[in-house]
């Protein structure tokens, strides 16, 4: 499940395949980026895709939710309030050229697209003071298993315009939300360096050394009043 995303390229490679040609001036690339954040998405405005800036996630303090979100399952988004609304008249996408995952606390791996085209993560949006998204998940193909329970609904390029649009039958949407092919995706590990939000830039998503890749992690140490047990 994409926890931290990459857009890591120009404005023009990320948006414009989708459609957007006011590209925004505020825009910079990112190497990790997490829930809570600001992130650029796609949402329709006046009937035209637009870049949009907006916090990842809804906050604990939304009516209706209990507790914060930062994703929604695709399986029951239509359950529950505000998702219910937002999956009928707001969607939106979330373009990224990669993300993370931890099957192990130290051993992350950046998961990018296999042919170098910026992936279309299917997400919801919602107004209320603050505009939030959420992304949404399902059950995981089989490239992505070994590394995560779940996994970002990603649609086919040819599929966005309909998403976006309101007026998109339900159960157009529905089909809309299945599991990507596993031939979609390659990955490769990375450092632990991603582990901190504070960490962006180009290192994060730099491939461990064949080195690195054979090290072995250090045992951990136990100090304490008793000492170290060996």
């Amino acid at each position: 499940m994409p926890g931290r995303i990459i857009q890591d390229c120009g404005a023009a490679e990320l948006f414009a395949p989708f459609g957007v040609c006011d590209l925004r001036a505020d825009w910079r690339p990112r190497f990790n980026v997490g829930p809570g954040q600001g992130v650029h998405i796609i949402a329709l405005r006046d009937g035209a895709p637009r870049a949009l800036r907006m916090r990842w996630g809804i906050p604990a303090r939304q009516r209706g939710i209990g507790g914060a979100h930062h994703f929604a399952r695709s399986e029951t988004v239509r359950d529950k309030q505000p998702f219910r609304d937002a999956i009928a008249s707001r969607r939106c996408i979330v373009p990224i050229t990669g993300w993370y995952e931890w099957p192990e606390p130290k051993r992350v791996h950046c998961v990018r697209p296999a042919n170098g085209k910026p992936l279309a993560l299917a997400g919801v949006y919602m107004l209320a003071g603050e505009d939030t998204f959420v992304i949404l998940t399902i059950e995981p193909n089989n490239f992505v298993k070994p590394l995560h329970h779940r996994m970002g609904v990603f649609l086919r390029h040819e599929d966005v315009p309909a998403w976006l649009d309101p007026s998109t039958p339900e159960a157009a949407v529905t089909a809309m939300q299945r599991q990507a092919p596993d031939e979609w995706f390659t990955e490769y590990r990375v450092s632990t360096r991603a582990n901190r939000l504070r960490n962006d830039d180009a290192k994060c998503v730099a491939p461990l050394s064949e080195a690195a890749l054979k090290r072995k992690p250090k045992a951990k140490r136990y100090g304490g009043r008793l000492g170290n047990l060996r």
